[in-house]
């Protein structure tokens, strides 16, 4: 990633350019990089990971709906205070 110094143009930029180039501020100086690109697969330890985090979300989604549930939660959370 390059480091832009003391340029009036870019002064302040930050964002994508086209499909390649971006712009970032990093403690008020701006830099200049190639545009991250996603990886199209996971490692099969990353989906574990992903799918375990999932199931975590729909348990909380599911405890936050029932209010009876969420109030014990409520009364063990104060427990650990």
């Amino acid at each position: 990633m390059g480091k832009i110094k003391e340029n009036l143009l870019t002064k302040g930029f930050s964002g994508r350019v086209g499909d390649e180039m971006v712009f970032r501020q990093i403690d008020g100086e701006t830099f200049v990089g190639k545009r991250r690109r996603k990886r199209e697969l996971l490692t099969p330890k990353e989906q574990q990971v992903k799918d375990r985090f999932m199931d975590s979300v729909f348990y909380a989604k599911s405890v936050l709906g029932d209010p009876a549930v969420k109030e014990a939660y409520e009364l063990m959370k104060k427990d650990f205070k």
